[in-house]
Parts: structure tokens; sequence; C-alpha cells
């Protein structure tokens, strides 16, 4: 079981935004550097502003397991069966009580590495397979149940490319792209990442009363 945090308790309808950007070649630098993914890095930089904010929440990282669920596309290049992306996830435990951030990253990459090694994600699309095949029946109640009791995460985190060259609207071009996510119950906060013309744009999305600081986050 994930830790207990007091952002996921239950949530309200009221929401705060914050959004922020990095230079998406300085982070393949730290990617060519260090080895890994670009997403490794884009989670050794969640894991690092956690690390921060939950520590002046006074929620003592020492003692937390802190769990994030990091959809994945799983189609091949070339793959035409059906439209869209074939979408799974990674459920991974951050490294929130490491303070060395070198570490945290090395932690991160190691961990990411042993779940495609797995094939854990090709594990749940079966299941999803099966309950697509199988329609509202028996395995998408039985589904729900089990993620609702055993809440395997605390928090979701997407990373999704984008493209690499400028999107215009009438002529006007677009400047950024802020991606957001929904809130599900008692998940207080969100992030989602997506890269776009060079930039890549993170956006927090957090239960206004749960998550008043949000801005302490970036």
């Amino acid at each position: 079981q994930p830790s207990a945090t007091r952002l996921n308790r239950a949530i309200g309808p009221h929401r705060r935004v914050e959004w922020l950007n990095f230079d998406l070649a300085s982070a393949k630098q730290v990617k060519e550097r260090l080895g890994g993914t670009l997403n490794d890095v884009v989670l050794a930089t969640v894991c690092g502003a956690l690390h921060r904010f939950l520590g002046k929440r006074r929620e003592w990282r020492t003692r937390l397991d802190y769990r994030i669920v990091v959809p994945v596309n799983l189609r091949h290049p070339g793959d035409q069966h059906t439209g869209g992306n074939r979408v799974s996830a990674y459920f991974l435990s951050l490294p929130i009580a490491e303070f060395n951030p070198l570490r945290r990253y090395d932690a991160i990459r190691t961990a990411t590495a042993s779940l495609k090694g797995s094939r854990a994600a090709e594990g749940i699309d079966l299941l999803t397979q099966l309950t697509d095949h199988a329609g509202g029946t028996w395995l998408t109640r039985l589904g729900g149940r089990v993620i609702d009791r055993l809440r395997p995460y605390n928090l979701i985190v997407t990373n999704v490319p984008g493209p690499p060259f400028p999107l215009f609207i009438l002529g006007a071009r677009l400047l950024e792209v802020i991606p957001m996510l929904p809130l599900f119950e008692r998940q207080g906060l969100g992030v989602a990442v997506l890269s776009y013309c060079g930039r890549l744009q993170f956006g927090l999305i957090g239960d206004r009363e749960l998550a008043p600081d949000l801005g302490s986050l970036c």
C-alpha cells in the first residue's frame, strides 16, 4: 500500500492551477550525460519538487512510500490496426526521501529500466484488452473494485511528446501548450508534461483545499 498523504484525501469541486516550462534541449543533455531516458529526467524533476514540497508540509519523507502511475503508449511504430494510442501504465515508487539529486535520478532510472524489462505495462495492457472484449461486464466491475480498494498510487504523472515545430491558429503562432489532468477520487494533485517546439511544458493541478500551497511546488 502507498503511504497516505494530506493530498490523498477526499477532493472537492474547486481547483488550483500552476504551470512552468523548461528548455527541452537542456533536459536531453541531462539524459545524455547521466544515461536513461527523457522520461527519467521528467520523473526525477517531479521527484525533486515533491521532495521539497512534502518537506515544507512536514510530511516525513523517510516514512513515505510515494507511488506514482505513469501512462505509457505501447503502440509500435507502423502499427496501423487501430487509431490513437495503445495506453497502459507503469507503477513505481519515487525516492522522495533521497536528498542527493543524482542518487534520486539513478534510482528512478534503475526502476524504470527494470519495469520495461519485466514487461509490466504489457500485463496491464492485456487486462485492458480482456476488459474491452468482455464489454461492461463483471471484469470491468472487478477491476474498478480492486483499484478502489487498493488505491495503488499517490499521483499520476503523464509525459506526452508533442510537435517539435510551431503550430498556428488563424495565422497566430501558438506559444505554449499547458497540459492538464483531471483529478480522481482522493487524488489532490496531478502532473502533466508535454513537449512542444523545444520546450517541456509542465501543468500542475490541485484541489483548492488540499493544495493551497500548489505554487511552492514549481
